[in-house]
């Protein structure tokens, strides 16, 4: 069995296009997947509480704008 997880971003005048990403993983790699991330989000903001000031978003993480700045 395989899961998948799908994004997109929202449309605005400021940026015209439409995207959508994914990730397709085996069951058996899920588990591991999610403690590398959560591992990633605790070494950059100390907490891998899934909480709205600890959401990663493309935009910032991407173009460097936004309300936050990962550096």
């Amino acid at each position: 069995m395989h899961l998948a997880y799908f994004d997109e971003n929202k449309y605005s005048n400021e940026y015209p296009y439409f995207y959508v990403g994914g990730i397709i993983l085996s069951a058996d790699k899920v588990i591991k997947y999610e403690e590398v991330i959560s591992q990633i989000q605790y070494n950059f903001f100390g907490s891998n509480l899934l909480i709205k000031e600890n959401e990663m978003h493309g935009k910032e993480i991407f173009q460097g704008k936004g309300t936050k700045q990962y550096y």
